[in-house]
């Protein structure tokens, strides 16, 4: 299948939330200030039980994306991975210095029985104070009423959604009404026609030309779940 992207979401949502920190009115200071605002929200990204994974094709465009801008970005995957400009973590071991080092989280995860409720109490506390959290991934890593009561408690800013664990998300929700939370339909991975068309045409030729199904690129490990 095709690899939708969700690159711009992530960097949208926080240079969003950046300018709405920034006073207005000197245009030179406001600039100094941005930068000095996006070089001190260390990103964390947990785009990342991967491998070559598309989960990880889309954790990689991000960084690179969140780069542009000079934002610091942290990286956490289950092996250890080496990607320009982003300082790295792996494994239960370093998952709670990722957390520790981030400002930013930026969900990008399959769910697994191993990740589900991942974004909870005990993580999400973990990050700096003030943070910020964006869930781009699915529904099921967060647990709701955990975010809510780390907003209300001041130790998270703010957090935008973009999945739920029932959607539509029901109107008595509480994520609708709670006024540091922005919640989006769904739509923060655009498939692009183009790509898409010219990825599933690859694969099938490389099917048809006698590849074995299990050396296709993007095959899902399927105890994996990912």
């Amino acid at each position: 299948f095709g690899v939708p992207h969700p690159t711009g979401y992530p960097l949208w949502t926080l240079l969003a939330w950046i300018f709405q920190l920034l006073p207005l009115g000197n245009a030179a200071w406001e600039i100094n200030l941005f930068s000095g605002l996006c070089g001190a929200l260390a990103v964390g990204l947990t785009a990342a039980l991967f491998s070559s994974s598309t989960r990880w094709m889309l954790g990689e465009r991000v960084a690179l994306a969140l780069q542009v801008f000079e934002f610091p970005v942290n990286g956490w995957s289950r092996s250890p991975k080496d990607l320009p400009g982003v300082r790295g973590f792996s494994g239960d071991a370093q998952w709670g210095e990722f957390l520790a080092a981030s400002k930013v989280l930026v969900n990008l995860l399959p769910l697994t029985p191993q990740t589900e409720n991942i974004l909870n109490r005990a993580n999400l506390s973990q990050l700096q104070a003030g943070g910020y959290v964006i869930n781009v991934a699915r529904g099921g890593h967060l647990v709701d009423a955990d975010l809510i009561d780390l907003l209300d408690s001041g130790h998270l800013a703010g957090a935008t959604l973009d999945v739920f664990r029932q959607e539509p998300l029901p109107s008595e929700h509480p994520f609708w009404r709670h006024p540091q939370i922005t919640v989006t339909p769904h739509t923060s991975a655009r498939t692009l026609r183009a790509e898409t068309i010219a990825q599933i045409a690859a694969k099938v030729r490389l099917w048809a030309s006698g590849t074995p199904p299990a050396q296709l690129p993007g095959v899902i490990d399927r105890q994996r779940g990912y």
